[in-house]
């Protein structure tokens, strides 16, 4: 009887988290990033952004140019992006991003 209500719960389990992965693949939305130099005295803005995962490189933006990128969240909905921004005259700036 133990061996049979061990293998249930197991099977249940197993379902349970088949279920939870699936949805968090299957529903996750595209996260979209768009960023634009509006500094004042068109000054040029320097940033750059990172995951545990991924860099994505040094960008250097002149007044009023953007710069764009787009993630899915990982399984979890846990994936994390820090950009620090920095020009002319400032120390520089951290934000994160999830």
């Amino acid at each position: 009887m133990g061996v049979c209500i061990r293998r249930i719960f197991m099977l249940w389990l197993i379902m349970v988290m088949l279920q939870c992965l699936g949805k968090a693949i299957i529903f996750s939305e595209k996260r979209y990033i768009n960023i634009q130099n509006v500094l004042e005295d068109n000054e040029d803005l320097t940033l750059h952004c990172k995951s545990k995962d991924d860099d994505l490189g040094v960008q250097h933006l002149k007044p009023l140019e953007h710069w764009e990128f787009q993630f899915y969240p990982n399984f979890l909905g846990r994936t994390l992006f820090f950009c620090s921004f920095g020009w002319k005259g400032c120390l520089p700036l951290v934000c994160y991003i999830s």
